[in-house]
């Protein structure tokens, strides 16, 4: 799945990983932005075996309740859902007991909605309840590990963009057992207000009224950003930024494109000498044609079918990864052996080949894209503007923090 991953984003990067414990049974209370991609990004990417709690509703036939299980997700069930299966989870709690006993871990979505908002939302109490209901079933002998996470996408639905996923230090859940010993309705709420700020420290935050004004701010930024192990801590300043009236000013003054991408090129690129960067651009360009076509169907298709059937934003990106994938994996056979069969080709160098174009597509498309952007900076006076509204909001940031 790694390997789609990387198709699918530009970039992933982790940051805090080293607070994941190696080998304590552990919680992964996590944001849920992007419906069940984000999922596969954290177990692709996890250090540590993961067991998922996910909606009963998807469980809604043995075939998929038997499919499901053997990919180590696991049925929670939610009012909403039902009262009347309500019951059922106490069946799903033992199992996380005894997952936890064992030292595994699990990742929870702490606040049982995914929403692609840069906010954190209140919690539910079921990251709670599940992991004092571990620790008091086995004596609070466990040294359970709730670890605060967030995955943080610059643009959610989008195609080649990039996502940081923020990890926090653990929180010790033993540290409560006098609490919960006392009042467990108490330790909940401490607990679950630790576990609230540990989440928003592993997060970007950005009110929905401000993200127009974050939009423009950070993609001049990030242009300046050489260090990709800082880039969580950078994004939060920026976003802290994008509610200080001087920046909403300056950014308000700038005539922002509607192609987010275009003051990144504009600053990469510099004041373009036309002849070369056309020259440039025709070289990318049948590169990127290349690449493209013989690998254009089944990611079409899934982009189609996804842009026709999806109308949540949170499904889209997720739909359309898997979507890609599965139609991938039927179309690069069926190809290869047409080919192959009508060429008198091995069916391996054919099917090597269309990866690679693939790849080299993907590769090409990122560079292709930025160049043709850049294009439209053919004035000094239009990259002036551009880099005088960049170094304005590098002052602001410079005093602030």
């Amino acid at each position: 799945m790694r390997f789609s991953l990387f198709v699918f984003y530009k970039r992933i990067i982790r940051n805090g990983f080293e607070n994941i414990p190696n080998n304590q049974p552990s919680i992964f209370a996590c944001t849920h932005p992007n419906s069940f991609l984000d999922a596969i990004i954290i177990g692709a990417y996890s250090p540590r075996k993961l067991y998922f709690l996910a909606r009963s509703d998807v469980f809604n036939t043995p075939f998929k309740m038997w499919l499901l299980s053997k990919m180590n997700l696991i049925p929670i069930y939610r009012l909403q859902e039902g009262s009347e299966n309500l019951h059922k989870n106490e069946d799903t709690f033992a199992k996380c007991f005894e997952i936890m006993k064992k030292g595994g871990s699990i990742l929870i979505f702490s606040e049982g909605i995914s929403i692609t908002d840069k906010i954190v939302r209140p919690l539910k109490k079921g990251t709670a309840r599940i992991a004092f209901g571990a620790e008091s079933y086995n004596n609070f002998s466990l040294d359970l590990q709730i670890i605060p996470m967030s995955l943080n996408y610059t643009y959610p639905s989008k195609f080649r963009t990039e996502v940081i996923i923020g990890v926090q230090p653990p929180i010790a859940l033993k540290n409560y057992k006098a609490i919960y010993e006392a009042s467990q309705v108490k330790a909940i709420r401490q607990f679950n207000s630790e576990l609230f700020e540990g989440i928003k420290a592993a997060s970007i935050i950005v009110e929905p009224d401000k993200e127009k004004i974050y939009e423009i701010i950070a993609p001049l930024f990030r242009t300046q950003l050489v260090d990709q192990s800082k880039r969580l801590e950078e994004e939060q300043n920026w976003s802290e930024l994008a509610d200080l009236e001087k920046t909403i000013q300056i950014a308000k003054s700038y005539k922002y494109s509607k192609n987010e991408e275009i003051s990144e090129a504009a600053i990469e690129y510099g004041q373009p000498n036309l002849l070369f960067l056309g020259l440039i651009q025709l070289l990318y360009g049948l590169t990127y044609v290349v690449g493209f076509l013989p690998n254009a169907i089944p990611f079409v298709m899934a982009q189609k079918v996804t842009d026709k059937k999806v109308r949540l934003i949170e499904f889209y990106a997720s739909v359309r990864l898997c979507l890609s994938v599965i139609l991938y994996l039927v179309y690069l056979p069926l190809v290869s052996y047409l080919l192959g069969s009508l060429l008198n080709l091995n069916l391996i160098m054919v099917s090597s080949l269309l990866i690679l174009t693939g790849l080299g597509y993907v590769i090409v498309r990122d560079h292709y894209r930025l160049i043709k952007q850049a294009t439209q900076f053919y004035s000094s006076e239009k990259l002036d503007k551009v880099i005088d509204l960049r170094n304005q909001l590098l002052a602001i940031r410079n005093k602030v923090i």
